[in-house]
């Protein structure tokens, strides 16, 4: 991600550098949350498993949660045998981990926000202070002309000769 962010950016001196490095932080830290948002709704799911199966309940209802959370496979086909004959689906399991756990993951997803925000917001200072660059540029461009033409100028040519 480093390298076509950096691409992308082209730096052009010390100073984008500073953004650049600024601009993958953001970066790396929204991916942070979205895999901390996603294994705490897995841990959420684990716990959803061991509720629903206490409800229906199912001896060492934890402990075959445990082994589904883990993938194995026979605790898998039990588990989704005892929701087939609940009438559930594994959306209910999703269902009652985000709702035992949303304010969490509101929270996680306010700071993602800001992030996004903060990214968005250095990539416009960056671009009005490359705009600002080539304003500077121009007017230097504009200045160099304007000097060659009064050169040119017959006048310009005796004010340059007297120097």
């Amino acid at each position: 991600m480093g390298a076509r962010l950096r691409e992308a950016i082209q730096p052009e001196d010390f100073v984008d550098e500073i953004f650049l490095r600024e601009l993958l932080d953001c970066s790396w830290e929204r991916w942070r949350w979205r895999r901390l948002k996603t294994q705490y709704l897995a841990l959420g799911a684990q716990d959803a498993v061991e509720m629903l199966l206490f409800r229906q309940e199912v001896e060492d209802a934890g402990g075959l949660a445990r082994q589904w959370a883990m993938g194995d496979p026979e605790a898998k086909a039990t588990v989704q045998s005892k929701l087939d004959r609940a009438g559930l689906t594994m959306d209910a399991v999703h269902g009652l981990a985000l709702g035992h756990r949303i304010t969490m993951m509101e929270q996680i997803s306010r700071m993602e926000e800001r992030l996004e925000d903060r990214f968005a917001g250095l990539l416009r200072t960056l671009d009005s202070r490359r705009a600002q660059r080539r304003q500077a540029l121009m007017r230097v461009v504009e200045v160099v002309r304007s000097d060659k033409v009064a050169e040119a100028s017959p006048a310009g040519a005796l004010a340059y000769a007297g120097r």
